[in-house]
């Protein structure tokens, strides 16, 4: 005899919104507020019954979740469902016990239980995934009421969630399937893998493990190792930005890649392309610095890859990878945007979050100046539309419901042109506070910890925004303008008291930047609230720096969408923070400078032997 359903008793208000939508949640929550209260009666097999003054109604059947369960009104997925989960939450809350509270234990779950839950036509995916092996990022958070705990495992093709532990019906994923589908079942079992999780992403491994860290047959590093070779003999300097060597090597390089399905391999190939296309057309953004970087990139997957270690080729070189995938409805909740100028080009980057599965997307936008154009660069930005009639600034400000989106392996978000009646569009009143880890920094030190151990950079999974976090900050100490560097920097301290430094250069494509973030720093110091910036976070010698793309605090202020007004002017004039002497970092630069000086100039002239 059931006693209580703690399935059900798991399920937020968050969780009900992602299951269903938040339209209806309101609805049956604004209902219940009105008197239109259910009777609810627990049967002994586990079956809740609610039945509504109107005579609705409504049955969970064991297991069951929102799609499965019956309602005598007929639709769909309705009000008097979700208002019943409400309901019984609310009504059972002196029921919770320790066990419901704490996180349901995935190691009780085993295969013929997933399988049990998995569509039959899709359990040859989930065995395919397992004989090729799969990699899958597996994370426990709190609920943003804290009430109850959510498990998230990150697939290479989609995310899927867990709003009622091991209870798999109540389990959503942002692929077309939603539910039910083989992402959740992979997910399941990664879980069940992990066991005990603490707060924090940790990956997993599925499948044999010599077919997870081998390479594909007949693969051969030749073409990467020649592009690499042909790069350094000829040198950019003395044409091999435009020499057909090298254009033959990246183009044999590319087809390798994708011939061996080799996603992260191609999307760095695709980044050398644009650094030689920079090159060729004068772009004020070239830099030898990040053509290195690409070249190290390169050849450390490819070395590591073949070393067959520990870590799995698979992971390392993107297998498996789907270069897009198509996703169900997101909810994106913007977290500024970064415009940057280079000649008559302007290249916009918008930084989203998925508010289900914490995910960090991005959406690119470009467009041109022409030289005898009247209108201010605020509006020209403001006349900027993605997907059809949606302007970019109102999207860096507010949040975004659409059934549209496809999202690239590297996290770029791109948003369908069938746009009219698929999406809806509301105003971002600034709240940041249900972002989790690892997005959200809270602690420094927690946030180092975790990155201890971590790969490098160079043997992650690619993104297009690489180190970008949320920061809370608890209070800001100084803040200063330094008419030399042309910068605005302050230094802020994170809740555990550690120290970030905050730094922003002022660029005539966003006049009122620098305007913007002078005024929340200055409100921030006279005020007792916290507040959050979003930006990529970088280390330097003086410590750990966040550029802002936006910040929190009360409301939603978006730098580069902000009007010149002399703010800044307002800020005392210090110089920026100085590097700090360190000897091996001074000797690494060295090292860096001297290899992009042999990018430069090729190992032909340089009088290298290599």
């Amino acid at each position: 005899m059931m006693t209580t359903r703690a399935d059900l008793l798991k399920l937020t208000p968050e969780a009900l919104a992602q299951l269903a939508n938040l339209g209806l949640v309101k609805r049956a929550q604004r209902e219940l507020a009105a008197g239109y209260v259910p009777i609810l009666e627990l049967l002994p097999d586990g079956m809740l019954v609610a039945l509504f003054p109107d005579q609705v109604r409504s049955e969970f059947a064991p297991g069951a979740g929102l799609k499965e369960a019956r309602c005598s009104c007929g639709a769909a997925l309705c009000r008097h469902r979700i208002a019943a989960v409400l309901r019984y939450a609310e009504s059972s809350e002196h029921e919770r016990t320790d066990e419901i509270q704490v996180a349901t234990n995935f190691g009780s779950i085993d295969e013929p239980l997933v399988r049990a839950h998995t569509a039959a036509s899709l359990w040859p995916l989930v065995d395919r995934a397992l004989r090729k092996g799969i990699r899958i990022e597996v994370e426990r958070t709190l609920s943003s009421d804290r009430r109850s705990e959510v498990f998230t495992a990150r697939l290479p093709q989609a995310t899927a969630r867990y709003y009622a532990g091991a209870d798999l019906a109540f389990a959503r994923c942002d692929c077309v399937a939603q539910q039910r589908c083989e992402h959740i079942a992979l997910g399941a079992l990664a879980l069940a893998k992990a066991g005990t999780l603490a707060e924090a992403r940790i990956a997993i491994e599925l499948g044999d493990h010599d077919d997870r860290a081998a390479l594909p047959e007949a693969f051969s590093p030749t073409p990467f190792l020649q592009l690499i070779e042909s790069l350094l003999q000829e040198g950019l300097a003395h044409g091999a930005a435009e020499s057909p060597v090298v254009a033959d090597t990246l183009s044999r390089a590319l087809r390798a890649s994708s011939d061996f399905g080799c996603t992260w391999l191609t999307l760095g190939l695709q980044a050398i392309e644009q650094w030689l296309e920079q090159y060729q057309q004068r772009s004020a953004r070239f830099s030898y610095a990040d053509g290195l970087q690409l070249l190290r990139e390169l050849s450390l997957r490819l070395a590591v890859a073949e070393a067959r270690a520990e870590l799995p080729a698979r992971g390392l070189l993107g297998l498996g990878e789907a270069m897009e995938t198509p996703l169900d409805r997101l909810s994106l909740m913007s977290l500024g945007i970064r415009v940057q100028a280079d000649g008559r080009e302007r290249r916009a980057t918008l930084a989203v979050v998925d508010c289900d599965t914490q995910t960090l997307l991005c959406l690119h936008k470009q467009w041109q100046r022409s030289a005898d154009d009247p209108s201010s660069e605020l509006a020209k930005l403001d006349q900027q539309r993605v997907a059809g009639s949606l302007r970019l600034s109102r999207l860096a400000l507010g949040s975004l419901v659409t059934t549209t989106a496809k999202r690239r392996a590297n996290l770029e978000l791109k948003l369908g042109q069938s746009f009219a009646g698929k999406a809806s569009i509301s105003a971002h009143k600034g709240d940041w506070s249900a972002l989790r880890a690892p997005l959200l920094i809270e602690d420094q030190a927690a946030w180092l910890r975790q990155h201890a151990h971590a790969l490098p950079r160079e043997l992650l999974p690619r993104s297009a925004l690489p180190g970008f976090h949320v920061l809370r900050v608890a209070k800001v100490l100084r803040i200063g303008f330094d008419p030399a560097h042309q910068c605005l920097h302050a230094l802020l301290a994170d809740p555990s008291g550690a120290p970030w430094w905050l730094r922003r250069d002022y660029s005539a494509a966003t006049p009122g930047a620098l305007d913007a973030i002078a005024r929340v720093l200055q409100e921030a110091q006279s005020s007792a609230s916290a507040m959050h910036i979003s930006g990529p976070v970088r280390r330097s010698s003086e410590g750990l720096v966040i550029e802002p793309w936006a910040l929190s605090l009360g409301r939603l202020v978006v730098p580069d969408l902000a009007a010149a007004d002399g703010g800044v002017s307002a800020v005392p004039l210090a110089d920026a923070p100085c590097s700090v002497d360190d000897p091996l970092a001074q000797w690494l630069s060295a090292v860096d400078d001297s290899l992009c000086e042999l990018l430069r100039d090729g190992l032909r002239r340089s009088g290298s032997t290599g």
